[in-house]
């Protein structure tokens, strides 16, 4: 959700300062989340946004962060990076923890 007035970015679950959950049955691969990244950050970027509120963690979050998921997604892709299995209850996959993000994925393509 964008606030036109106050060029407020909420972008819910999608961007969290420390980590992101690609680890259950129904999340999207890597690729695609990657993707999904580039979209907000051009539509964040075209919108002169001024603030990144996420669900969780450090609000708000600095616009590296766009940057950040991309880098970290490019290099689980490119095989650069690779998680070590982890099952936390609440999802399980592969995770990786770099830049100070994390992730937990299954799939890295569709």
């Amino acid at each position: 959700m964008f606030d036109e007035k106050t060029k407020s970015l909420f972008t819910g679950d999608m961007i969290c300062e420390e980590g992101v959950l690609l680890g259950f049955d129904h999340s999207t691969s890597v690729s695609e989340y990657k993707k999904s990244v580039e979209k907000i950050q051009k539509f964040y970027m075209e919108n002169d946004g001024e603030l990144i509120l996420p669900s969780h963690h450090k609000l708000p979050v600095a616009v590296s962060i766009f940057e950040r998921y991309i880098d970290l997604c490019n290099k689980i892709i490119d095989r650069k990076t690779e998680g070590t299995y982890i099952d936390d209850g609440l999802s399980q996959g592969l995770f990786v923890k770099e830049n100070n993000l994390q992730m937990i994925y299954n799939k890295i393509s569709e």
